[in-house]
């Protein structure tokens, strides 16, 4: 059985980033979670790891951000955790903290999908992330076509409460357009009570001898196109910071692998700083 310490909240980093849940926690969203706590105390510690945080901290916490924060508006000043002096790579930092979200139940679609994207964006496959979080390969399919919707586009899918079965089909379609008219159609259903409607694919013929700055969709086109052909890589991890979804820091890892590799001396920029771990 994990030992456990102890920890001064002090010397403990609340990385709002890491949290698949709600981002940000408010200490009004925890009160009730607060009175538990301190009714029948702590029923499980929060799990840290070892990190150099921002303001000299100590730890960051992998899973327990909400319990944290409940401690927190309790004034206290310690906290009973469990340190993973094992856990390093931010994928396996990640995939406990999805893994115990998603034990728990408590994740939106949106979160879900969210959770999953910074192993896409490092290459893994999706094979590999279903196998991994012990979820089907279906599972992780859905999440990372709904992805490829507009962020205004998935926040009313959850409003509507639209089926999780249409969201191949309205990915599927190319054109924003096309895709904003299935989403219309299939709100109309919700509304009026009807039958899901049965989204029309019809994809406009793309031009193949243009040069143009390309769209996001166009982007996304050509990841998968990529990703298809060749699997994981430096393209695919170019195209994906180029539509805003991987880091300088995975690029010039990526970068300094591939110099490497070739025997070719290069060296990161001055003011470089590496961040984290995704391998």
């Amino acid at each position: 059985m994990s030992q456990i310490h102890e920890l001064p909240l002090e010397e403990i980093f609340l990385d709002n980033e890491l949290n698949c849940r709600e981002g940000i926690i408010q200490l009004a969203t925890v009160s009730d979670l607060a009175r538990n706590i301190e009714q029948h105390g702590l029923i499980q510690p929060i799990v840290v790891h070892l990190y150099n945080g921002p303001d000299g901290e100590k730890y960051r916490i992998v899973a327990g951000h909400r319990r944290y924060r409940a401690f927190e508006l309790l004034k206290r000043e310690t906290i009973p955790a469990i340190v993973r002096e094992d856990l390093v790579a931010e994928t396996d930092i990640r995939l406990l903290n999805l893994t115990e979200n998603l034990a728990r139940k408590e994740l939106s679609l949106i979160e879900e999908s969210q959770a999953i994207r910074p192993f896409i964006n490092v290459g893994w496959t999706q094979c590999e992330v279903a196998e991994r979080l012990g979820v089907s390969q279906g599972w992780v399919n859905v999440r990372t076509m709904f992805l490829r919707l507009p962020h205004d586009m998935q926040e009313e899918w959850m409003d509507f409460d639209l089926p999780v079965t249409k969201i191949r089909e309205v990915a599927k379609i190319k054109s924003i357009e096309g895709r904003y008219e299935a989403f219309r159609r299939l709100k109309e259903a919700k509304l009026t009570g009807g039958k899901p409607a049965k989204v029309r694919i019809t994809n406009k013929k793309r031009s193949f001898n243009d040069k143009r700055v390309r769209k996001i969709e166009d982007i996304d086109f050509m990841l998968e196109m990529l990703q298809d052909a060749l699997g994981p890589g430096l393209g695919t991890r170019l195209l994906a910071w180029v539509a805003g979804r991987v880091s300088d820091d995975i690029i010039i890892k990526e970068l300094r692998s591939a110099a490497k590799r070739i025997g070719r001396p290069w060296y990161p920029p001055a003011d470089y700083k590496e961040v984290g771990n995704l391998n």
